[in-house]
């Protein structure tokens, strides 16, 4: 397990769909999605075709698992990427990448919501749970599943593994369909990360908004400091809105810091150079830069503001200290987050910047005070 992980496991476990079912991990779609529902045996193939046969409407697979639907609130920034009336693909098709992959076959949308329904019904057999989940799998290499996890994590009517499945699909198509998208596919899929960083309440569970935090950092390996250049400006607005954004923004710098200079990380290590000029960027105050680094490529235009992260750490350690800490949970969790990602920064960040920043004097009172998750860090 990364270092950078352990520092946000919640109380509360993400949602696996794997539970109460037979391990199935094939990603091929089984030939019919099969519903007994424990009513008399009775089964019917609705997935062996595109769209539902009109005797088994979406309304009637719920009531055959005994759920109602729900509806979903469908925005118009992702109806944009939605496929068009004749059904073909509209927005982040592969070329031949993605499409193929789907056997020709496009997820339609409420099949989706259907399977997602049949795996947590309690009606519903291991069969059936089993098949279900498949089909989860391979709808992930539809070409339209980036704009239908947009749709489906962003909708706060729905419950939270939907909404964590969702995410689940942006993350297929960032980590393995990133060099297949054009630039204006990758753009979209950024916008929709940003778009949830930014939506994120103190309402959603803390799995949901690691996971948020974990596919900013997975398009900042793969575009920050080549096409994605305001990047820091976006991480201080995300700061200065609230504790859980601020939660976001410290699992980012964390995890930057460790992967991308433990050489751990093959996607960071691909583009290290560069991810690594750009951290030392924004990390350092620009007169430490300004005065130990002189000669560095001033071309990289990707910091905003002069004082740096580390001074913001730094200051944000100070401010949690002088809150009642000793009552207020999320209070302390900052305390620890940012202790966490100072620590990731220590090995690789300049020195001058240390003394500069005062982040010694700043670490060693909060070691100080009689808290347990900061004395553990």
């Amino acid at each position: 397990m990364s270092i950078v992980s352990s520092a946000y496991i919640a109380h509360s476990s993400a949602p696996c769909l794997c539970k109460q079912r037979p391990c199935a991990n094939t990603l091929h779609p089984s030939p019919a999605f099969v519903l007994d529902g424990g009513h008399g045996g009775a089964r019917q193939s609705f997935f062996a075709s595109k769209l539902l046969p009109p005797s088994l409407s979406l309304p009637h697979v719920f009531s055959e698992l005994g759920l109602a639907p729900r509806k979903l609130h469908t925005s118009a920034a992702a109806s944009t990427m939605n496929a068009a009336a004749d059904g073909a693909p509209q927005a982040l098709q592969n070329g031949g990448g993605a499409a193929s992959q789907s056997n020709g076959h496009t997820s339609d949308f409420s099949q989706v919501l259907e399977a997602i329904q049949a795996v947590y019904a309690p009606t519903s057999s291991n069969d059936t749970r089993r098949q279900a989940t498949e089909y989860l799998e391979q709808a992930k290499r539809d070409p339209n599943a980036p704009s239908h996890g947009y749709t489906l994590a962003a909708d706060q009517s729905q419950l939270v593994h939907v909404r964590y499945y969702g995410l689940g699909l942006l993350e297929y198509t960032i980590k393995y369909s990133w060099d297949d998208l054009t630039a204006d596919q990758g753009a979209e899929l950024m916008s929709y990360v940003l778009r949830l960083a930014n939506a994120v309440t103190e309402n959603d569970q803390a799995y949901f908004r690691n996971k948020v935090a974990q596919l900013w950092t997975e398009v900042a390996k793969r575009s920050w400091g080549a096409e994605w250049l305001n990047m820091d400006e976006q991480l201080v607005s995300l700061w200065t809105m609230s504790l859980h954004h601020q939660a976001i923004v410290l699992y980012v710098l964390e995890t930057l810091s460790e992967e991308v200079f433990n050489r751990e990380d093959a996607t960071a290590g691909l583009r290290g150079s560069d991810l690594g000029r750009a951290c030392v960027e924004i990390f350092t105050p620009l007169q430490v830069l300004q005065e130990q680094l002189p000669t560095r490529d001033k071309s990289l235009d990707v910091r905003c503001g002069d004082e740096g992260w580390l001074k913001r750490l730094c200051d944000n350690l100070g401010w949690c200290l002088e809150q009642d800490y000793q009552n207020q949970e999320n209070v302390r969790s900052s305390a620890a987050k940012t202790m966490n990602a100072l620590r990731a920064a220590m090995p690789w960040i300049i020195p001058k910047a240390i003394a500069a920043t005062g982040v010694i004097e700043a670490v060693c009172k909060a070691l100080s005070v009689p808290v347990v998750e900061l004395q553990l860090v």
